[in-house]
């Protein structure tokens, strides 16, 4: 039985692990040329968020989009994995450190309905 486990393992791989891992919290910093403001999120608003981010995969940069926003938002992401920033540069996707590029489909559309 451990034999075609293992055997079963090896043909599926190892399948990438989620972006996020348990949000416990997600605040949203907009910077402007007037400054930079700071939202933390709470109740629906978080709750929206979060599942929002679940939803969030890596990609390569060829596959990002080329139309830049116009403005600044960082997204800081407490989670298991630890408290991180990533840069939302155009209406899909994300930067985050390490040179990783990410798609989200969703987040951009919650932060302007607030």
């Amino acid at each position: 039985m451990f034999v075609l486990a293992t055997a079963l393992s090896l043909l599926t791989g190892c399948g990438d692990s989620a972006t996020y891992q348990g949000i416990s919290g997600v605040t949203i910093h907009h910077q402007t040329s007037g400054g930079t403001s700071k939202q933390e999120l709470s109740g629906d608003d978080l709750d929206e968020a979060m599942a929002c981010l679940y939803t969030t995969r890596a990609i390569e940069q060829e596959e990002a989009s080329s139309d830049l926003l116009a403005t600044i938002y960082l997204i800081e992401v407490k989670d298991r994995l630890g408290d991180r920033m990533f840069e939302l540069y155009t209406n899909r996707n994300l930067k985050g450190n390490k040179g990783k590029y990410y798609e989200n489909r969703c987040i951009y559309k919650i932060i302007k309905g607030m």
